[in-house]
């Protein structure tokens, strides 16, 4: 798998979430679905997993087979750390 991204909106995460996408390299256990959250003009995917210790979320693309396209990574709010356990843990 690799993963690809926009420089430009990578240091924009950073400013914003503190993260930078190459850290994204780092998750673990990651559970994800499409992100039917807006109408987006591509398909898109959510997902959850956990760098040191940390519960992220990440929102990407598929562009191509093996391709992960980063648009965004931060850490998760309360509720989705809850919602990672449960789905992750099985309860």
């Amino acid at each position: 798998m690799r993963f690809e991204w926009d420089e430009k909106k990578n240091r924009i995460n950073q400013t914003k979430h503190g993260m930078d996408f190459r850290q994204a390299t780092q998750i673990t256990g990651l559970i994800f679905e499409a992100d039917v959250r807006e109408d987006y003009e591509e398909e898109r995917w959510i997902g959850f997993g956990v760098i040191h210790a940390t519960v992220v979320a990440l929102v990407f693309t598929l562009p191509s087979e093996g391709v992960i396209r980063i648009l965004s990574l931060r850490k998760a709010d309360k509720d989705e750390q809850e919602n990672y356990y449960r789905h992750a843990i099985g309860k």
